[in-house]
């Protein structure tokens, strides 16, 4: 596209369905109403190869206003990483062992982006729960503690 227009972005979305909706309303609000097929994709049926055009823009400018949220779009840095695990020490563990549930000891900072890198995992404080009561606990755990971090954690420069 020449002459990209500057965009503001709103908000993340994640992948899947949330983009796909978002996409359909913000294209729709453009001026070109959109259907989703049941793959996902966005589908514009063109009236007139003219309108080409005018869609890449609106597209372009959807997509810079919900960009995909940075947590779904590939490999965490390793600054992203520290926050994420200085987060998750002080909310969910925190959080765990507030409502008195038993909670691993963590790994060390080290361990935890190891880890990362080698299978993508996150999430270390539901590790070694009791098997006979881990159903129990995580509902109590994703009932009442945070247990994802917020997109301004991660990427303080986010929208």
């Amino acid at each position: 596209m020449e002459d990209p227009p500057d965009v503001e972005p709103i908000r993340y979305v994640s992948s899947g369905e949330e983009r796909a909706d978002v996409m359909k309303e913000c294209l729709t609000e453009a001026g070109f109403p959109v259907t989703v097929g049941d793959d996902g994709a966005v589908v514009m049926e063109f009236a007139s190869p003219e309108q080409t055009s005018d869609y890449n823009r609106a597209s372009y400018v959807c997509m810079a206003q919900y960009p995909l949220d940075p947590r779904m779009t590939g490999e965490l840095a390793d600054a992203q990483l520290d926050r994420y695990y200085d987060w998750l020490l002080a909310h969910p563990v925190a959080c765990m062992r507030e409502r008195g549930h038993p909670v691993a000891e963590p790994p060390t900072r080290e361990t935890f982006i190891a880890n990362y890198r080698a299978t993508g995992e996150l999430l270390f404080f539901a590790d070694d729960l009791p098997p006979d009561l881990e159903a129990e606990i995580m509902g109590d755990v994703l009932e009442h503690c945070e247990t994802e971090p917020p997109v301004e954690v991660l990427f303080p420069e986010s929208p």
